[in-house]
């Protein structure tokens, strides 16, 4: 067997998964607007707002640049942990459970 043939199979393949972006935009057009949507008000939404503006607001309010930096990073430690759960707990018990008992709260 020489490397063409066994590279047809999968060239074709990689064909037939290519989509253009146009595709998108026309085709699915409400599932890509409420797609981004989301993924952008839940960023401008949460903690990266907090995380970014909180050194300035502490700073603002009267701490010193140090304990106001100490505050973010403390701000920071139960985010982090609770993404490394959801990391776990993701890949123990898949994202369709989690999406189903996320829904119920």
């Amino acid at each position: 067997m020489d490397g063409e043939t066994l590279t047809k199979p999968f060239a074709i393949k990689l064909l037939e998964l290519t989509r253009p972006y146009q595709e998108m935009f026309t085709r699915y057009r409400k599932r890509t607007i409420v797609g981004i949507t989301v993924q952008m008000f839940a960023q401008l939404n949460g903690i990266n707002i907090i995380s970014f503006y909180l050194p300035s607001t502490l700073a603002a309010a009267g701490f010193d640049n140090e304990k106001s930096l100490l505050y973010t990073a403390a701000n920071a430690l139960p985010y982090t942990a609770a993404t490394v759960v959801t990391w776990y707990l993701a890949d123990r018990w898949g994202r369709k459970p989690l999406l189903i008992l996320g829904g119920e709260s």
